[in-house]
């Protein structure tokens, strides 16, 4: 059953609505948060500084339980110092971040100082060496104390950039030289200008989606190429179907337009013909006149015979209208198959036939004439094989110009001439 236009308007309308609301229902899904400390027994805390032959190490944990540390960092320092929390001590322990879009941290920060830098390792058998921490590409970001809002900042990962010291370090080609997340080793925070400065970093989380926006529009651009799809084969098989009916519809129009054009051929052959005799009638006779009275038709001889059955009325009173029909019928047959397949004959109404033809003299018309009178007195009739009847026959033969009217009414008083002296006899008007 074929899908209504109007009905399919209306699920195009309602899989629209849908995809409206999945499009703007995922930008309110909850956050995809991915907690990376603490976590017992995955992290270590690593601490780090300049070491003053002197003072000792610039660095020193507050309480490394909460990672919880100070550094002093003085103008004649080399570098400064930092914290980390470190998963490379096994590197099936490093950390995927390219699905996310951020990281959130709680930090608690106290000191003069007007920014920090939060720093990345990522590990890559490209360049990297394993248990070396310090080839593993180093990424950073410089993060304003001003931005530590309630003690969380986040920092969306776009924002890092490769050191470009480690690049030149490590003399790193420019293919490797760009920001990778998918295999994170460690994470920094580093005191960035001098001073005495307390950190503490108590929370870090990965924050992303659940599904990116590209990947909702892919999704929906395929849902719609699928329901395009279905749509146009359904189409299509709608289409075929309705082409297969129409071919059917076709062929039962053909048929019947055949079954027509028989039935026109044979009501046009009954039509021109006598249906008691099967020889031509009046209208059949005439349909074919052209043959011989055409303009462009030059016949030397062409020949009019009436033929009129003697005592037909008397043979109709004496034996019934039933036999009257009999004789007609075996006269018709007789002259049939006497006469040539050129020639022409008909029964032009009652007891009186029609016969037109052409010869190549008067002398071969006559002899015609006399074969077709001498056969019907030769001719049986089916149901009184003894019983005999005759005929009398008017012949004229057409004149330069003459039409086939002018030719049959000389052909007429011919043939009364014929009965008028004794019936079953040949008259001519030549």
């Amino acid at each position: 059953m074929f899908i209504k236009e109007g009905m399919s308007k209306h699920i195009h309308s309602f899989l629209l609505l849908i995809t409206i609301v999945v499009f703007i229902a995922h930008y309110f899904l909850p956050e995809k948060r991915i907690l990376l400390d603490p976590l017992a027994n995955k992290s270590v805390y690593s601490l780090y500084g300049y070491i003053d032959p002197q003072q000792g190490q610039s660095s020193y944990w507050l309480d490394e339980s909460k990672n919880l540390w100070a550094c002093n960092y003085k103008p004649e320092h080399l570098y400064g110092c930092g914290s980390s929390i470190e998963w490379n001590e096994r590197l099936k322990d490093a950390k995927d971040f390219s699905k996310f879009e951020a990281l959130e941290l709680k930090l608690k920060y106290v000191g003069s100082a007007k920014r920090l830098r939060l720093s990345l390792r990522s590990y890559n058998k490209a360049y990297s060496e394993q248990g070396v921490a310090e080839t593993n590409k180093h990424m950073y970001v410089l993060l304003p104390t001003s931005e530590i809002a309630e003690n969380k900042v986040r920092v969306k990962l776009s924002e890092f950039s490769v050191s470009k010291w480690w690049v030149l370090e490590n003399s790193i080609p420019r293919k490797w030289a760009s920001p990778e997340f998918n295999n994170i080793t460690s994470l920094g925070v580093e005191v960035a200008e001098h001073g005495d400065q307390i950190v503490q970093v108590e929370r870090v989380e990965l924050v992303g989606k659940w599904v990116e926006t590209e990947a909702i529009l892919y999704i929906l651009i395929l849902f719609w190429m699928i329901v395009f799809l279905v749509d146009g084969a359904f189409r299509f098989y709608q289409v075929y179907q309705s082409s297969q009916l129409g071919m059917v519809r076709v062929k039962e129009l053909l048929s019947q337009q055949q079954n027509l054009e028989v039935e026109r051929q044979y009501l046009r052959s009954i039509a021109k013909k006598d249906p008691l005799t099967g020889v031509y009638n009046r209208s059949g006779l005439e349909s074919q006149l052209n043959a011989f009275f055409g303009e462009d038709i030059k016949r030397k001889y062409v020949a009019v015979m009436i033929m009129d059955l003697d005592h037909f009325k008397a043979i109709n009173d004496c034996y019934g209208h039933d036999f009257g029909d009999a004789v007609l019928k075996a006269f018709a047959s007789s002259m049939s198959k006497s006469i040539r397949e050129t020639d022409i004959f008909a029964r032009w109404g009652g007891e009186e036939f029609i016969l037109i033809g052409d010869l190549d003299s008067k002398e071969s018309i006559k002899e015609l004439a006399e074969k077709l009178r001498e056969a019907t007195v030769a001719t049986p009739v089916e149901s009184k094989p003894r019983f005999k009847f005759t005929v009398s026959i008017g012949v004229a033969i057409s004149r330069e110009n003459e039409n086939f009217t002018e030719v049959f009414k000389r052909a007429d008083s011919a043939m009364f001439k014929a009965k008028k002296n004794g019936r079953n006899r040949v008259e001519y008007e030549l």
